[in-house]
């Protein structure tokens, strides 16, 4: 009796709480003050849904978000499908921050009457919620309608945050998944009657590292000309570490005498005092700059043109950051 007694609180305060947003939005019409987004955040679509399957995204900040959208291309791949992301937040996403196949809306408020106007438009497939959302309603809504729901980097010990403290919590067992930061986050929400199968501690969701771009034509024409020599890369290496890059290829070279040293200026502008330094210590030199290949003999080859990172690591299996001795 006490958990529908809640329940019944809960949603009567949702219900005034959604009047409250209604009534404020009317007098910023009026006054002329209302941004031509506000109608959103009381679940009124700002543009038609889509044909097909979509997926509701919704984070708390733009770092969750961008996790949350990384993993969508590989959703999509391993669905074997593609489907729409309509991805909300709190307030607007800055300009580019979203990928275009991505439809941004601007959060609905959490109360139910105000989330049940959107999920009746969007009718999303699936919910997926990151991080401290406010997302109470949600929950609640999308399990009124069927709508299956995950959410991940829960944290069962701020679940004030999410509208989830105390009794409350108990409404993320209506989630088909969730997956929590920390341990100690899971052992809160299943000690609050959420289905410790339902619960998983994974850790925090992290967007995937950019990889690097890479001419896969001239990664393909390099490594033919170097054939199966072996390869080792010095990363943003400047004239102070001349000393210690000399005296490792010097090393590497006892036990490999073919071995090939790309070298990475960490500034182009001294890429000829660099050459120059280890050309007068022996060392054949090659320069990317002068349009050099490595030829057979070369020993050290000057990786001095920019935005060619993607490029060298493909190449060599072993790199060296200048500065990391210091």
């Amino acid at each position: 009796m006490r958990g529908k007694g809640v329940q019944s609180l809960f949603l009567k305060a949702s219900s005034l709480a959604d009047v409250i947003h209604r009534r404020r939005l009317k007098r910023k019409t009026r006054s002329g003050t209302a941004d031509p987004r506000d109608a959103e955040r009381l679940g009124q679509p700002g543009r038609p849904r889509p044909d097909g399957p979509l997926i509701w995204v919704h984070a708390a900040d733009a770092l969750g978000m961008a996790a949350m959208l990384g993993l969508m291309p590989r959703l999509s791949a391993e669905r074997g499908e593609d489907f729409t992301v309509l991805a909300t937040t709190p307030s607007p996403a800055p300009a580019g921050a979203l990928a275009t196949p991505v439809i941004h809306q601007l959060a609905p408020v959490d109360t139910v009457p105000s989330v049940d106007r959107f999920l009746s438009h969007w009718k999303p497939d699936l919910a997926v919620f990151c991080g401290d959302a406010q997302i109470r309603a949600a929950i609640h809504a999308c399990a009124a309608q069927g709508i299956p729901m995950v959410w991940s980097d829960a944290r069962g010990r701020n679940g004030a945050k999410s509208g989830l403290s105390g009794s409350g919590l108990g409404q993320a067992d209506k989630m088909s998944k969730i997956f929590t930061i920390a341990p100690v986050d899971r052992d809160v929400m299943t000690n609050a009657g959420v289905d410790a199968a339902k619960v998983t501690s994974v850790g925090q969701l992290q967007e995937d590292p950019v990889a690097l771009e890479c001419d896969e034509g001239e990664r393909d024409r390099l490594a033919q000309i170097l054939a199966a020599r072996p390869v080792w890369l010095a990363v943003a290496a400047g004239l102070g570490d001349v000393d210690t890059i000399d005296a490792a290829h010097r090393h590497a070279v006892r036990r490999s005498h073919r071995m090939l040293l790309i070298l990475r200026p960490e500034n182009a502008a001294e890429s000829p005092s660099i050459a120059a330094s280890l050309a007068g210590r022996g060392w054949d030199i090659a320069l990317r700059s002068s349009g050099d290949d490595p030829e057979p003999d070369t020993q050290i080859l000057i990786a001095d043109r920019p935005g060619e990172d993607g490029l060298w690591y493909r190449l060599a299996p072993l790199s060296f950051f200048a500065g990391t001795f210091d």
